[in-house]
């Protein structure tokens, strides 16, 4: 068994340098949480320990490497891993920002940013999701997922009743308009969220006899301007 031959003099550096990457998932645990057993606090180690609990169900190393990998400022890819493994939205979201402390590829941290815009957005944090969602389209003007997101923290705005209420029904559709314009891969998607909220949209009589307004022309909602539109009742 090639575990039981790292003992032997260099059977270590062999082992590792020849055999480790051939083995399979739990073998390679094993290999690694005997070494953690035996004291060894390596990142080098306790990276790929943890990535191998995470992947074999080992909660119980999960939850008994997790304070000690934030502890050692963990690499990018570690922290993904954490982020995966976390059940705390706050969490999360500081892990974020670390990891995007790390990262200045455009491409790494339009991923990152959406994922926070987006866990931002399921913690009903409406504006600090748009602001973040507003990041990305800094760095990539058309993408998609992030002008749905914006769309989607208007969306959460638009009610029944006034005018008002309904406004930002009008600038989530502006989003998803857009996003379906620009991005194919949420087209679909966009459309179907335009579709749904045009709902919002008020009567014609409404703005008919609402002096305050006119079909087609200028609104401002929280500042951002949009056009006033109808649907027929």
């Amino acid at each position: 068994d090639a575990l039981e031959r790292i003992d032997t003099p260099g059977g270590q550096e062999y082992f590792e340098d020849n055999i480790l990457g051939a083995l399979t998932d739990r073998d390679r645990f094993t290999y690694y949480y005997r070494r953690y057993q035996e004291g060894i606090r390596d990142p080098e180690l306790i990276a790929p320990l943890f990535d191998l609990a995470y992947t074999l169900s080992e909660d119980e190393v999960v939850a008994e490497l997790k304070p000690i990998l934030l502890a050692m400022d963990p690499s990018l890819e570690v922290i993904r891993s954490l982020i995966l493994v976390s059940g705390d939205d706050n969490e999360k979201l500081a892990l974020l920002d670390r990891a995007l402390e790390q990262v200045e590829v455009a491409v790494d941290r339009v991923l990152l940013l959406y994922e926070k815009a987006r866990l931002l957005y399921t913690t009903d944090q409406l504006s600090d999701a748009r602001n973040v969602a507003n990041e990305v389209l800094e760095i990539d003007e058309n993408h998609g997922r992030s002008l749905v997101l914006i769309g989607d923290t208007w969306a959460a705005l638009a009610s029944t009743g006034s005018i008002q209420a309904r406004a930002p029904a009008w600038v989530a559709v502006d989003y998803y308009n857009r996003a379906a314009s620009l991005d194919e891969g949420v087209a679909v998607l966009a459309q179907q969220r335009a579709s749904d909220y045009r709902r919002y949209f008020p009567c014609r009589e409404e703005v008919f006899f609402d002096p305050n307004v006119s079909e087609g022309g200028g609104y401002t909602v929280r500042g951002v301007r949009t056009t006033v539109r109808v649907r027929g009742c």
